[in-house]
């Protein structure tokens, strides 16, 4: 893990844990294979935010899980965040989901992923180009710690973002 996905992982916790009443993150990934979750849990007492994840990387357990939008694209990162925000035993207290999809390589499409966010206030997605050299093998790792680093900073950006206030009537 590089130090800036090290520290992004902290800023996220203690954002987290200064929000009142805050339930915590939920992940699912594919092309990042568990390494956003494995971030997010590797800082001391994660299990007071982090609610856990699923790495659903093949297309055939994406459609189990009804996630029918091709998996690699701005809708499947937006509706299977929306999809796991919406979970089962969430209950009311405010969740963000986090998603990524799309291609570690090497192939034709080889860098171009997806992130999806989803809180209570919508859902969006975020698309990302990276370009990595060296062997098959570094470009893989290189792109996949692209991917976890730019969803922990979109985390960041999101948890960040003041609660919309509703006007009171004068």
């Amino acid at each position: 893990m590089t130090r800036d996905i090290r520290k992004l992982s902290a800023e996220v916790g203690a954002l987290c844990r200064s929000i009142p009443g805050f339930a915590g993150i939920i992940v699912g990934e594919s092309f990042t294979g568990g390494a956003l979750l494995s971030a997010l849990i590797a800082e001391p007492g994660a299990s007071d935010y982090v609610i856990g994840g699923v790495v659903f990387y093949r297309p055939e357990l994406k459609r189990a899980l009804g996630l029918g939008a091709p998996s690699v694209s701005p809708r499947f990162a937006r509706e299977s965040a929306r999809t796991l925000r919406r979970g089962p035993g969430i209950g009311k207290r405010p969740v963000i989901a986090v998603t990524t999809t799309g291609y570690a390589g090497p192939g034709g499409r080889e860098g171009l992923f997806y992130i999806g966010i989803a809180t209570a206030k919508g859902e969006s997605s975020h698309r990302f180009l990276i370009h990595a050299a060296g062997s098959d093998r570094r470009r893989r790792e290189a792109i996949r710690a692209a991917g976890v680093e730019k969803a922990l900073t979109l985390v960041l950006r999101e948890l960040s973002r003041p609660a919309k206030r509703t006007p009171r009537p004068h």
